[in-house]
């Protein structure tokens, strides 16, 4: 979904409203995919943390036509109670919660869109 086209394109439009009433913010805002006829940003990372500063960074590079990205926190969170994972727990527990979310997942809307690269 190229977040750029969030003025002139309904769905997303609709995707990034939903996404910042449950309180997530994109940390990149610049096209992170350029080619000779368009320049898109589909490439996504974003936060729900509120934080007292971030660092954000598009990485100009020719390895790929996508562009690298990386975002730098600063500061303590002022989730303070919330605890972070370094790891992701692969158990059988995890995969079945995993399985039944997918399955109550409703992906009709999104492969409907008519995305464009």
């Amino acid at each position: 979904m190229n977040i750029l086209r969030f003025e002139s394109h309904t769905e997303t439009n609709d995707f990034l409203e939903g996404f910042v009433s449950h309180g997530f913010i994109y940390v990149i805002s610049k096209p992170t995919r350029i080619t000779t006829s368009s320049a898109t940003l589909i490439d996504h990372m974003d936060s729900n943390h509120i934080i007292s500063s971030y660092h954000s960074s598009i990485i100009i590079n020719d390895v790929a036509d996508h562009l690298g990205i990386l975002c730098i926190y600063e500061g303590k969170s002022k989730h303070s109670s919330q605890t972070s994972s370094k790891h992701r727990s692969f158990n059988a527990e995890n995969m079945i919660n995993f399985r039944d979310m997918l399955k109550e997942t409703d992906f009709e809307k999104l492969l409907k869109l008519n995305i464009q690269t």
